[in-house]
């Protein structure tokens, strides 16, 4: 009998890693193909994968095999200190007639490329991507910042899994690809799409396919497992053939099982979640922290359910905030950007014990001359990791009110006009202005307290 596909699977450790916590399952034949990375300490990871892609041979229902593999991960995980905390993330395929059926869970990938052209079939369960989806965010943008691999559902994780469902229709010299996060970190999608659409056209052996994206993960860095599984259609099912002419496009059908209601972010991952959600506020939900004192359009706070709410963004327990620029004692905030500032004389006022760390965020000033007066009370803490600030016009007047309160240029790339610290503590400085890394590059400096020891 003559195949209907012709598939390969490729996985490698990588230049970084000393194991290999991905695999694959390659079953042409079956038409079933998967992706699976393993995530945990020590080589736990491997383990959670070898339980899922071995769950996944034997059933005859990929979504099934992922949920039984989920029980089993969790419960194992339970059992053993060693293996705590382990999981792992799946791409599963399965062509039943002519449709493709893709079962996902966490930010491995499926890509198809057709006649029609080349589209990525699933949606990575990352803080990251879930921002993007909601608010727009460009690839560039969040490729910037941090914790972007930090995945919000996993297998393993909690005792269910919320399972993704993807269909397709699956033709005769269409090619699918699945793969990990050590391909796809490395070669991005634009790149990609044109890759897989030209070895469409070519009729690239899938072999020759999987060995050239590997070569080229691992020569941009190989920092993580390079795994994949590419497959070409080579004919329609037996009871659809001879029915003449190219059957037309049907677009990905994307079915998302739903949340029960009050479900959570699977526990392994929770962490995770929680630092990723207080790492990200895009623009439109940052004029309380550095916006000046006037209320903006559309960035009206709200306090929901610990949840504190703003047009376009959210954060997990962010504590009280308030739209004059000052954020409160019980407020932990880590925000991302880029920042738009509006007031050319913006002043922000970080209270007494609270933290705020703006970490990867480009802070844009406008092109004239402005000032920005930071007020620090006592206790306080405004870091700023990195980040950008390039305003040449920019005027810095750092204000120390009370003991033991800090600001930290960690990792970061600032050149401004002037900066000065004020500090109310008379003969015994009250704060501490601090240089980590980084560049600083200021024409005026009028500093009451030098930086710190090691600092630029």
């Amino acid at each position: 009998m003559r195949k209907r596909f012709l598939a390969a699977a490729s996985t490698h450790v990588g230049r970084v890693r000393r194991h290999n916590e991905d695999t694959y399952v390659c079953e042409a034949d079956r038409g079933l193909f998967a992706v699976i990375d393993g995530m945990g300490g020590e080589q736990a990871g491997e383990v959670a994968a070898r339980i899922t892609a071995e769950a996944l041979a034997a059933g005859a229902n990929p979504r099934e095999s992922i949920q039984q593999a989920n029980t089993q991960v969790f419960e194992r995980a339970q059992l053993s200190m060693t293996e705590r905390g382990m999981g792992c993330v799946v791409t599963a395929a399965q062509v039943r007639g002519n449709t493709l059926h893709i079962h996902h869970v966490g930010d491995t990938r499926a890509y198809i490329a057709g006649h029609w052209g080349c589209e990525q079939m699933t949606l990575d369960h990352t803080l990251i991507a879930e921002l993007q989806e909601q608010l727009g965010m460009s690839n560039r943008q969040a490729e910037r910042m941090p914790n972007r691999h930090q995945v919000t559902r996993d297998v393993g994780g909690d005792a269910e899994v919320e399972i993704d469902h993807y269909e397709s229709d699956f033709e005769p010299g269409d090619l699918l690809l699945l793969c990990s996060d050590g391909l796809h970190d490395h070669v991005p999608n634009d790149e990609l799409f044109t890759i897989l659409s030209q070895a469409r056209k070519d009729l690239t052996e899938p072999q020759q396919l999987v060995n050239s994206l590997t070569a080229m993960a691992l020569s941009r860095g190989g920092r993580d497992n390079v795994t994949m599984v590419a497959v070409r259609c080579l004919r329609r099912a037996a009871e659809e053939e001879g029915d003449g002419g190219k059957q037309s496009r049907t677009p990905v059908s994307r079915t998302k099982t739903p949340k029960k209601a009050g479900s959570r972010i699977t526990s392994n991952s929770l962490k995770y979640y929680l630092l990723g959600a207080l790492l990200t506020v895009v623009t439109a939900g940052l004029v309380f922290l550095i916006g000046g004192g006037e209320k903006q359009q559309g960035s009206e706070l709200k306090l929901v359910q610990g949840l504190v709410q703003a047009e376009g963004g959210e954060l997990l327990g962010a504590g009280e905030a308030g739209l004059a620029g000052r954020l409160n004692a019980t407020g932990r905030v880590t925000a991302t950007g880029p920042l738009s500032v509006q007031d050319l004389h913006t002043e922000s006022v970080v209270s007494a014990g609270a933290q705020l760390d703006l970490r990867g965020a480009e802070i844009i000033f406008p092109v004239l001359p402005s000032q920005w007066r930071i007020r620090l009370e006592e206790g306080a803490s405004l870091e700023l990791s990195q980040a950008s600030i390039r305003a040449p016009k920019l005027s810095l007047k750092v204000i120390f009110e009370g003991p033991g309160a800090e600001f930290v240029l960690r990792d970061s790339h600032v050149s401004i006009e002037q900066l000065s610290t004020e500090s109310k503590g008379g003969e015994s400085p009250w704060g501490v202005f601090r240089v980590e890394g980084g560049h600083f590059e200021s024409q005026q400096e009028n500093t009451g307290d030098p930086p710190a020891e090691g600092d630029e």
